[in-house]
């Protein structure tokens, strides 16, 4: 029971922050709800990084190194954003 809670807080971190960077991208353009879909991009992340380091630590399976890096990508996923951007449209 305690290691599906483990898994699933990684998949539910990953999927909440890539629904929230695309609702605030896409979406919302109302200056008082800018901005939480990078602040999601810095706080689910982590904590489902914490979550599937400590369900790899109990089963040592595969899906758990792939939670890890999928949460690692979407955790430096604005820093891509930002510096791709600036190289492909400049300053």
């Amino acid at each position: 029971m305690v290691l599906t809670i483990y898994r699933w807080v990684p998949i539910v971190s990953i999927m909440l922050s890539v629904f929230l960077v695309v609702l605030d991208m896409l979406v919302i353009h109302d200056p008082s709800l800018d901005g939480f879909g990078i602040v999601s991009t810095f706080v689910l992340p982590p904590l489902g990084i914490i979550f599937a380091a400590i369900s790899f630590q109990q089963t040592a399976s595969n899906k758990d190194i792939a939670l890890i890096v999928l949460n690692l990508l979407i955790f430096l996923s604005f820093f891509m954003y930002m510096f791709f951007g600036t190289l492909l449209f400049g300053v």
